[in-house]
């Protein structure tokens, strides 16, 4: 088939069910190459963040040793692990695909990190896990592909002790490419209805020029794809970088995106009987 358009999205495209994400060195050359110093590559982060929002989410979540965090959507734990080295507190990751999970625990046993980090495949959504378990809880570049945003931030409500905190970088959308979930312009409705009281939502449009870089680079780089991980995998890269930057169907969808950095505490309900 051509790859002069992005072609039909692959099933349940870019929902929690999209299945293992596609990774290769290409990408990671290109992230290199866009992010410089920011790029965190030693935590194989899968996502657009940087070293600064990594430490900025270690801060925020303020744990430490003898805490218990959750990482929502950690694939194969990067990020989530790096923040459990960095502040001593134990990790509970979940994730849809499988084998990221198994990457993830091969990963914690690398860094000796095995005996505080418990991975688990799952839906965020409904984990399973008892109430008011966990001491913070974070997520990166994840609740962008979820269909129930807000059946996921009220469970991590449910997850959360009082006081804790959530924090998380994602994205406010006005508008989404064909074969995305709709979008959400303001993630502060659902926090609040679910029982959090926000603190921080910091909008980073700076950030959005470098993803427009970066996605550039990639629709440059179609062919060296195409050799790297065959038709289908580079069918699926290009459904996001060609979809996102309007080149199916002329729409600049990154002039409709924010990107943000949230922390939001749960409310102590007790403590206003």
């Amino acid at each position: 088939m051509s790859h002069d358009q992005p072609g039909p999205p692959p099933s349940d495209a870019y929902s929690a069910r999209y299945g293992p994400h596609v990774e290769s060195s290409t990408r990671q050359r290109i992230r290199s190459e866009v992010y410089g110093d920011e790029y965190p590559a030693e935590v194989d982060p899968r996502s657009f963040v940087t070293w600064t929002e990594l430490r900025q989410l270690a801060r925020e979540l303020r744990v430490g040793h003898g805490h218990a965090f959750l990482d929502l959507g950690c694939g194969p734990g990067g990020p989530g692990l790096w923040v459990a080295r960095e502040t001593g507190a134990s990790i509970v990751g979940i994730d849809l695909d499988a084998g990221a999970i198994a990457r993830a625990r091969e990963r914690a046993q690398a860094l000796d990190l095995a005996d505080r980090a418990r991975f688990v495949a799952g839906d965020i959504a409904a984990t399973g896990l008892p109430d008011a378990g966990f001491d913070g809880a974070m997520s990166v570049d994840t609740l962008w592909a979820v269909p129930d945003k807000a059946g996921v931030i009220r469970e991590v409500a449910r997850l959360l002790k009082p006081g804790a905190r959530f924090a998380f970088t994602n994205w406010d959308r006005d508008r989404t490419p064909p074969g995305y979930l709709p979008p959400l312009a303001d993630h502060r409705p659902l926090l609040d209805r679910a029982g959090f009281a926000v603190e921080r939502y910091d909008l980073r449009p700076d950030a959005e020029v470098k993803r427009r870089t970066y996605y550039e680079r990639v629709v440059a780089a179609e062919a060296t794809f195409l050799n790297e991980l065959g038709e289908e995998a580079t069918r699926r890269v290009m459904f996001e970088a060609k979809g996102t930057l309007g080149l199916a169907d002329g729409v600049d969808y990154l002039a409709h995106s924010r990107r943000i950095f949230v922390v939001a505490r749960k409310r102590d309900l007790s403590a206003t009987r």
